[in-house]
């Protein structure tokens, strides 16, 4: 089958595709899982193409490449997109292509331009089922919304890959270096801890470069200009030398593998208000055999373990998760077997050659839709049950959308 993958409609610039194959550069969780998925596609037989905005190079031959703009959708059987590909209306490479379209949602996608895709195009991609849930109420969810987890890149799977002594009291923070990605809860989390005077250390990796090509970056080289200035800098001059963070930047996923085995357990996004549809940086966490520690929001639920000690916080109170990564520092015996069986748990959650057969089979329309479980039958998502089958979810989504058009002519 001749299949198109499609990069974000804007990325940072990708010099080789093999490099990033291979584990070679830095990628954000986004274009790493995109570029591993053509990979996986490719490796099962599928002719595989990727788009970029730039031009992009594959010198193995394993997949051939293009840009955006010169793509011809006619050439292709079926386009795996990136969700800017569609603006709620129009498709970027021609909305005449969208019956072979599967868009690709990484991210949080407002419920009508969801729900306006559904109608026309081929089928809609979540991360998962809190993922899949948010569009619940729309017409042909059920038969249009498929789930597949993302993977990590195959180097955290491997033990041998320079085997660091883990640093007893050292905590990672991993992820872009944001407001929407818990970095402002972060800094209150660590405040807190550094109040404790309980020995413990910290080190940050991840940056804005990753996400955004065109930012305008502060001093330090890990975040935009003003959240530096105005939050981060001060932030840093008031704690304590001891308490000081270290900054590792943009790691390719070999060096960040090492600086998590370094350490005895991580913090992804512990923001409530900005809920993950998977996370990626969790999964490699726990790929280390590191307990991760952050909120009970959004995809995490699903994507975190915590069997044997509850290491995410419902409440979403950065205290009170500073409170629990204390306790969990004086019983680092209990984490460290969470952190093993997380190992074993994510290891199987994000299986590549599972997640390759779920898209295998998607692209020959045989993948089975999100499964109605107990834990999926909650109130909310009984209710959206209710208005997709009765159709009073289209209805109010159009009397909405009138709505919103009547009130911009006043």
């Amino acid at each position: 089958m001749r299949v198109l993958v499609a990069l974000p409609q804007s990325h940072p610039r990708i010099n080789s595709l093999d490099a990033a194959f291979s584990g070679a550069v830095p990628l954000s969780g986004t274009n790493g899982s995109i570029i591993r998925m053509a990979a996986q596609m490719a490796r099962a037989g599928h002719q595989v193409t990727v788009s970029g905005a730039s031009p992009l190079k594959c010198e193995s031959g394993l997949v051939t490449t293009i840009q955006h703009c010169d793509v011809e959708c006619a050439e292709f059987d079926r386009i795996i997109a990136h969700q800017t590909h569609w603006n709620g209306g129009v498709f970027s490479y021609g909305s005449e292509a969208l019956p072979k379209v599967i868009l690709w949602l990484q991210n949080q996608m407002p419920y009508k331009e969801a729900a306006a895709f559904l109608q026309r195009g081929r089928y809609l991609v979540c991360l998962s089922h809190y993922h899949a849930n948010l569009f619940r109420a729309a017409r042909f969810w059920k038969s249009k919304v498929r789930i597949i987890p993302n993977t990590y890149d195959p180097c955290f799977d491997k033990r041998d890959l320079g085997n660091p002594e883990c640093e007893a009291n050292r905590l990672i923070f991993v992820g872009a270096i944001t407001p929407n990605k818990g970095f402002r809860e972060m800094m209150g989390i660590w405040t807190a801890v550094s109040n404790t005077g309980i020995k413990l250390s910290l080190c940050i990796a991840g940056g804005i470069a990753l996400h955004s090509h065109n930012v305008s970056m502060g001093p330090l080289g890990i975040a935009e200009a003003s959240f530096e200035h105005e939050e981060i800098i001060p932030w840093i001059s008031q704690l304590p030398v001891q308490y000081q963070p270290t900054f590792s930047g943009n790691l390719t996923p070999v060096q960040l593998k090492v600086e998590i085995s370094k350490s005895w357990a991580g913090i992804v996004n512990p923001a409530m208000n900005h809920p993950e549809t998977f996370c990626v940086s969790a999964a490699e966490i726990q790929a280390c055999g590191k307990s991760v520690f952050s909120v009970s929001a959004g995809a995490l639920d699903e994507v975190v373990y915590q069997g044997r000690y509850k290491v995410l916080e419902s409440s979403g109170n950065p205290l009170k998760l500073a409170q629990r990564i204390l306790r969990a520092s004086l019983n680092k015996e209990q984490i460290r077997l969470n952190g093993e069986e997380a190992r074993l748990f994510i290891r199987n959650y994000c299986d590549e050659g599972k997640v390759s057969r779920f898209w295998s089979l998607l692209l020959s329309d045989e993948l089975h839709p999100p499964r109605i479980s107990l834990q999926s039958l909650r109130f909310t998502n009984v209710m959206f049950d209710i208005l997709r089958i009765t159709g009073l979810g289209d209805f109010a989504n159009r009397m909405a959308n009138t709505l919103r058009r009547y009130r911009r002519t006043q």
